[in-house]
């Protein structure tokens, strides 16, 4: 340790790996396996973790990091329950899988090959390390249904263009829910962006289009998806002269 760098080095194969101190967000002492070791949060989202210390290391690494890198290293308490259900969220550039919001595993997203997703669970695709006998290739989250849906809500069944198919659709206060027989969707109500009406060419039927908001990087509001193509409109058909009456459960 230096006051510029931090410099590890895999015994097995020699490898150095140097971080720069100005890059380093956040360190924690934690479990690895059955001995302590730091996980280091990098600035640009990026988490790496190192082994082979000892717990009297703690209080000459807190020190070091105190008085040269001005950071703080705290300890952090992990879920040991072996519970296989908990919550999901993307951090940075890592997954983090946590139980009664303690960590239990993470994963950098650049093992990650492939995302595909479901009616009900979201399915993880890795690259093969070709430097391990036994590899992880896949990994499937179930998604339970959600718990504060309204199952009184009466759905409408309406013809989507795009994404193509039929939906049963319910409107609720927060966001519209989407279920159809290969994918179903949440989309919030507050990353709707604008709403269109816009005439058929044949003069029958109307289009009432949905722009949904999105952001270049990662982030909590993202399009549609199907597989690897992403919708930013949602397009539905509608007879032009047919009458629907609903009764919406929505305050004014």
């Amino acid at each position: 340790m230096a006051d510029q760098q931090i410099q590890f080095k895999n015994t097995k194969t020699g490898k150095l790996q140097n971080i720069p101190s100005s890059d380093i967000d956040t360190i924690a002492w934690m479990r690895l396996a059955n001995k302590p070791g730091l996980k280091f949060s990098l600035s640009n989202g990026t988490s790496l973790r190192f082994g082979g210390f000892h717990d009297k290391d703690f209080e000459k690494i807190k020190a070091f990091a105190s008085k040269n890198w001005n950071k703080e290293v705290s300890q952090l308490e992990q879920s040991l329950k072996g519970w296989n259900y908990g919550k999901a969220e993307v951090k940075g550039q890592v997954l983090e899988f946590d139980v009664d919001d303690k960590p239990c595993f993470e994963i950098p997203l650049s093992n990650v090959s492939n995302c595909t997703s479901g009616k009900s669970e979201a399915v993880l695709e890795f690259h093969q390390n070709d430097d391990c006998a036994v590899s992880l290739m896949e990994m499937r989250f179930h998604i339970p249904t959600d718990p504060d849906a309204d199952e009184d809500v009466d759905p409408v069944e309406i013809l989507c263009t795009t994404p193509r198919g039929r939906y049963d659709i319910k409107v609720y206060q927060n966001h519209l829910s989407l279920h159809g027989k290969t994918y179903d969707y949440k989309i919030p109500i507050k990353t709707i962006m604008r709403l269109f009406l816009l005439p058929h060419k044949d003069g029958r039927h109307m289009y009432f289009v949905v722009q949904i908001h999105s952001f270049i990087q990662i982030s909590l509001n993202p399009p549609l998806r199907q597989g690897q193509t992403r919708y930013h409109f949602l397009v539905l058909e509608f007879t032009k002269d047919e009458e629907v009456e609903l009764d919406l459960g929505l305050t004014q």
